[in-house]
């Protein structure tokens, strides 16, 4: 006797003597003669349909799609109850895996319906040739897969046709979905059924502590309830007809609303401030369960419409995802002028992670907040400037600055942070965050390499009505997004920093030209309590001078580098002057003007010390004969 070794779903062409169908066996596979052609015989391998009927319907009819690789083709596979009952074939990257995907939810459709085996038959529409399920198509063979299973296209299609009709015998019974059901702590889910079933269909829940289920029979669903986290085997039963399915419970990682309104103030707002407002209004229309994670994966926009998608994820949670659209209010900014400056330059040089700096924001009040920090850590540090919001309920926040960094140029970037605090302050430029209950919320992160150097001026009003924690600290890694959850309890107070000082000076002088020359000292160094350099203290200097002559006279105004290499600005009558960098001692104009004959003029000016240039510097106002 002749063997043919043919595994499932492959069919075989043999050039042979006329074979008596009586003599062909096969082991372990059922096999179909088709037909003979001339001298060949066309074998076809079946699955063994027939075997244990009673048990493979006592299943829950589930169809799922798979691919496979090898012997140079790649395949597209759909199956049900474990068994292949439509192989598709190519050799030229075809989408097989769709095909057999399509296929399988075609199938799992028709059994929702309640198809019977005697519904499927091949169709000749036109010259396709198709397998149906009364008027539905189900699968069309292609040239390419017959010729790679060694058939033609009408013998697949009778082959397929057979097997899709052997896995809808009756009774069955099928439900939606994957036979893993996904149901949020707290909310429903209805899942549909159908089959060919002939009794009264009854549910069970194996763990009703976790899913609770009953059958809706009018609309053929099964409602699912999530009571608490776990898995929940359902059984499912009809007659001989039935099987089980899984359920699974757990909470969201969090919500989030799908359109939010940014708060934005000023004038001429770069868009990398609209950016940051958008980010943060996002957030704020979200809430992270404890131990869940957010992430934006995407941020789009360019003025008042913005539109991102946030991801929240955890061990124990269920993932949300959602797209975002945030629109962006024009607002007023507060007036409420800081009565303290921060300052976290001790160590400038950090060696690890840390707090660096924590302060109080009281209620209704701002602060100016100066940070200047270098890495001098051997691994990567990211310096954040965060806020802890440890109260029971949300605070608001109006933010204005920037920083600046990183790099290894002290002076350039500490100029860089303090030109763009500056423009903000010119342009009233800023935003609002609202920061929820028991939130910590990154204002700015940055992150560093050794040797780099990072730095920032902010200024942070509190608009609520109870006080936040203002933090600047060195984390080993970046966060990937702003908002974190409060890991200390709200019970247990933080330990506060000392570096907090006035935020203003105020110095008047008055001058009358031909006299002698006047000084302002700016940065220069005082008693051990108190900030060496003034950093991020803002000198308020009112210059008021006279001309006691009948005719007009110049004065000037010049700055002496008195404490080292600096760089500085100034506002001075609402412009905004560079003095470019100076070297040790060296003396540069900074304005002049003209008074008429018995005459006063008032010269308004404002600097702030800035990072990386040394002080103190002197300015001398003089005058001149014209």
């Amino acid at each position: 006797m002749k063997r043919y070794f043919v595994r499932p779903g492959e069919v075989y062409l043999k050039s042979n003597s006329p074979v008596d169908p009586s003599s062909v066996r096969c082991t372990k596979v059922g096999v179909a003669l088709i037909g003979n052609k001339g001298s060949r015989i066309v074998l076809i391998a079946l699955l063994v349909w027939s075997a244990d009927v009673s048990r493979a319907n006592a299943d829950l009819l589930w169809f799922t799609s798979v691919v496979r690789q090898g012997q140079g083709m790649t395949v597209g596979e759909v199956m049900a109850r474990g068994k292949v009952i439509v192989r598709f074939r190519t050799t030229k990257g075809a989408a097989v895996g769709s095909r057999a995907q399509i296929v399988a939810e075609r199938l799992h459709q028709q059994a929702l319906q309640g198809v019977s085996a005697d519904d499927i038959r091949v169709a000749r529409v036109g010259s396709p040739v198709q397998v149906t399920a009364g008027n539905n198509l189900l699968v069309a063979p292609d040239t390419e897969t017959a010729r790679l299973s060694g058939s033609s296209v009408a013998n697949l299609a009778a082959e397929w046709a057979q097997r899709i009709a052997a896995a809808f015998t009756s009774p069955y019974l099928a439900v939606d979905g994957d036979g893993h059901l996904r149901v949020p702590v707290g909310e429903s889910r209805a899942i549909r059924y159908g089959g060919q079933f002939g009794e009264t269909i009854t549910v069970e829940s194996e763990a009703p502590e976790v899913a609770g289920v009953s059958v809706d029979e009018a609309n053929k669903t099964f409602i699912v309830a999530g009571k608490g986290s776990g898995e929940a085997p359902v059984k499912v039963a009809a007659g001989s007809a039935g099987g089980q399915f899984e359920v699974i419970c757990r909470p969201w990682a969090g919500q989030i609303k799908a359109f939010v309104q940014g708060e934005i103030t000023g004038d001429n707002i770069p868009v990398q401030t609209k950016r940051e407002a958008a980010v943060n209004a996002i957030l704020s229309g979200m809430t992270v369960a404890s131990g869940a994670t957010a992430r934006l994966a995407e941020l789009t926009g360019s003025d008042r419409l913005w539109q991102g998608r946030v991801v929240l994820e955890g061990e124990g949670y269920f993932r949300k995802e959602q797209e975002v659209v945030v629109h962006h209010k024009r607002v007023a900014a507060p007036d409420t002028q800081p009565l303290g400056v921060l300052v976290s330059n001790k160590p400038e040089k950090v060696t690890g992670p840390g707090v660096l700096l924590r302060q109080r924001v009281p209620a209704g009040h701002s602060r100016r907040l100066l940070w200047h920090h270098v890495n001098l850590s051997d691994s990567h540090l990211t310096f954040a400037l965060r806020l802890i919001n440890n109260n029971e309920m949300p605070v608001r926040v109006h933010v204005r600055g920037d920083s600046a960094g990183p790099g290894r140029s002290e002076m350039y970037i500490g100029h860089v942070a303090m030109l763009r605090y500056w423009q903000t302050l010119q342009d009233s430029v800023g935003y609002v965050v609202a920061i929820p209950a028991g939130a910590v919320w990154n204002i700015y992160q940055q992150t560093t390499r050794p040797s780099q150097l990072v730095s920032g001026v902010a200024q942070l009003t509190n608009l609520g009505t109870v006080a936040l924690l203002v933090e600047v600290t060195a984390e080993p890694t970046p966060a990937d997004l702003p908002m974190s959850r409060l890991q200390a309890s709200a019970d247990t107070p933080l330990p506060l920093s000392d570096y907090e000082y006035e935020a203003h000076r105020q110095v008047s002088i008055a001058h009358s030209i031909g006299g002698s020359w006047d000084f302002v000292h700016i940065g220069k160094h005082r008693e051990a309590d108190q900030l060496p350099g003034d950093y991020g203290v803002m000198y308020n200097i009112d210059i008021e001078v006279h001309n006691p002559f009948d005719a007009p006279r110049r004065f000037e105004i010049r700055i002496i580098a008195a404490g080292g290499a600096v760089r500085g600005l100034f506002q001075i009558g609402g412009q905004l002057v560079d003095t470019k960098v100076l070297r040790p001692h060296q003396e540069k104009l900074l304005y002049q003007g003209r008074v008429p004959a018995q005459g006063t003029v008032k010269i308004p000016i404002k600097t702030i010390p800035q990072s990386g240039s040394n002080y103190p510097v002197t300015l001398v106002v003089g005058s001149r004969r014209q």
